[in-house]
C-alpha cells in the first residue's frame, strides 16, 4: 500500500480465522533479533460479510483499527527503546545504575523538603534516572578515560544534554520531562550550557538534579578522578551557592544533608 504498510487480503477467511494470522504473524515478527533493537508491526482487520459490501470500505476500515494499533504499539516500542539504552549506558559506565539510583533518592528527598507536589516528584524522579541518558552518543573511550579530557573530548560530552532531550522529545511517555533534562548542567550565573540559561529561568527540576548530580560526582570515584569526602563536598556547595547552584536549592540541601552522609 505505500511505505511500511501492507494489506493481506484472506479470501472465505472469518474474524476468528484472520485473528489467528495476526497472531502468528506478530509472533513471528516478535522473535526477530536485530541486533538487541526491538521490532514491532501494527495490525487491523475488517471482514466482508456479504458481496454487497464495498470493498474499499472493508480496507478503509482495517487500516483506520491499524492506525490505532500503531498508537499503542509506537508507545511502547519507544518506551523499550528508551529501557534498552539505559542497559546498554550502564555497561558503558560501571556506576550508571547505582548513579540513577542515589540521584532518584536525593533527589525525591530534597523536592520533598522544598514542597514539590506528588505529580511533580514522580516527574523528577524520571528526570533524575534519565537525566544521563544522552551519554549513549558519547564514545565509550571518552566516558572512561582516566586522565583529562581535550577541549574536542570535552565538547562531545557537552552535547548529552541535549541528545537526551531529542530522544524523550520524541518518546510519548517522557517528552514532558524532556527540558528539564537537557537543562541540567545549567548554572544560576548563566554561564552553564547548553543554553547559557540564568536563574530561574532554569526549569525547577534541573536546579534540583544539577546539585544531586554534581553531589553525587564529587563523592564518588570517576574514572578521572578520586571522590572527596561528604564534608568537602558540602563546601564545595556553600562556596558555589548564587553562581553555580540555586542558592534556595542549596540551603535546602545543606540544612537537610550537611551534617551526616547523605545514603
Amino acid at each position: 500500500m505505500g511505505e511500511d504498510e501492507y494489506t493481506i487480503i484472506l479470501p472465505e477467511t472469518g474474524e476468528k480465522e484472520a485473528e489467528n494470522v495476526y497472531n502468528r504473524l506478530k509472533e513471528k515478527i516478535g522473535s526477530f533479533d536485530f541486533e538487541d533493537v526491538p521490532v514491532s508491526v501494527s495490525f487491523g482487520k475488517s471482514t466482508r460479510k456479504s458481496p454487497d459490501e464495498d470493498i474499499y470500505k472493508i480496507i478503509s476500515e482495517a487500516n483506520e483499527k491499524m492506525s490505532r494499533d500503531k498508537l499503542n504499539v509506537s508507545k511502547n516500542a519507544k518506551s523499550n527503546i528508551l529501557k534498552n539504552i539505559l542497559a546498554t549506558l550502564s555497561t558503558k559506565i560501571n556506576e550508571t545504575v547505582e548513579h540513577q539510583i542515589r540521584m532518584v533518592n536525593m533527589s525525591l528527598r530534597l523536592g520533598s523538603e522544598i514542597g514539590l507536589s506528588n505529580s511533580e516528584l514522580n516527574n523528577l524522579s524520571l528526570v533524575a534516572k534519565l537525566h544521563d541518558l544522552g551519554k549513549i552518543n558519547v564514545p565509550e573511550k571518552i566516558l572512561n578515560k582516566k586522565t583529562d579530557l581535550n577541549d574536542e573530548e570535552w565538547e562531545k560530552i557537552k552535547e548529552h544534554p541535549v541528545s537526551g532531550y531529542k530522544m524523550l522529545k520524541h518518546t510519548s511517555d517522557f517528552e514532558h520531562i524532556a527540558e528539564e533534562v537537557k537543562y541540567h548542567h545549567e548554572r544560576w550565573d548563566g554561564t552553564g550550557y547548553p543554553e547559557g540559561l540564568k536563574g530561574e529561568d532554569i526549569p525547577l527540576m534541573s536546579r534540583i538534579v544539577s546539585l544531586t548530580d554534581a553531589y553525587d560526582v564529587m563523592t564518588n570515584d570517576r574514572p578521572y578522578k578520586e571522590s572527596m569526602s561528604h564534608e568537602k563536598a558540602i563546601k564545595e556547595i556553600k562556596e558555589n551557592m548564587g553562581t553555580q547552584f540555586d542558592p534556595y536549592i542549596s540551603e535546602k540541601f545543606i540544612e537537610n544533608f550537611g551534617r551526616n552522609n547523605i545514603l
